[in-house]
């Protein structure tokens, strides 16, 4: 039986992507076959094959198992701004009903699909729905990613208090030092994991030249516990 999660952000610029394409490494490393979707992405660029994301490229190459790239990224639009702004700018109709369904359909053909959501939690997908409201529509639990910088508490408190209200359940939370600005990193992780009703499944320290491939290592113990 397939298995996934829905991962989603306090904030853009919080390393969702990052976090994600290590998750599916470590995930494959432990022996599960994975694939992995972006549903909408906006700031596309244009090539002889269509629009493009960055985000759904990164999926595609960590990911151990075959999708087109229309399955990973199923809504692709140039401009950049909430999805729901740049959907009415490049005349894209969007409903998250059809993209649960897509989701559910390439679920099937791997042990896990992650779903790497738009912005953060209450970030605008069409006029009544949020990123909230897709991953509800699809149906897995949430894994948090918690972008630590000033003001993370206050992002994640809203977040949490936004998936509760939406009857959604969180799987745990990963911290990632977006940029080494915050001031006591003991602290603030002491904190969030106070105000977080979830597990904290690993912190991600600032490194000005990353190792994506020690980073899937060390999130190795964070797959098992999710695959439990």
């Amino acid at each position: 039986m397939s298995r996934g999660l829905f991962i989603t952000g306090t904030d853009i610029g919080v390393g969702k992507t990052l976090i994600t394409s290590a998750l599916l490494q470590a995930l494959g490393a432990g022996g599960y076959t994975t694939l992995a979707m972006k549903p909408v992405a906006t700031g596309c660029w244009q090539t002889a094959d269509g629009l493009r994301s960055e985000d759904a490229e990164s999926l595609i190459a960590a990911m151990n198992q075959d999708a087109s790239y229309r399955e990973v990224n199923p809504v692709a639009l140039e401009t950049i701004s909430e999805p729901v702004v740049s959907a009415l700018q490049n005349r894209v109709d969007l409903t998250i009903d059809e993209l649960a369904a897509q989701s559910v359909s390439l679920s099937r053909r791997a042990d896990w699909l992650l779903i790497e959501g738009p912005g953060g939690v209450q970030t605008p997908i069409t006029r009544t729905d949020t990123a909230a409201d897709l991953a509800l529509a699809i149906g897995f639990p949430i894994l948090l990613v918690v972008g630590l910088r000033p003001g993370c508490i206050n992002h994640a408190a809203m977040s949490v208090e936004s998936l509760k209200e939406k009857g959604l359940r969180l799987a745990g939370w990963i911290g990632n030092e977006c940029d080494g600005s915050t001031a006591d990193l003991t602290a603030t992780v002491h904190t969030l994991e106070k105000k977080i009703p979830a597990d904290c499944l690993a912190v991600i320290r600032w490194q000005p030249r990353l190792d994506r491939q020690q980073l899937a290592r060390q999130l190795h113990p964070a797959a098992r516990k999710i695959a439990r």
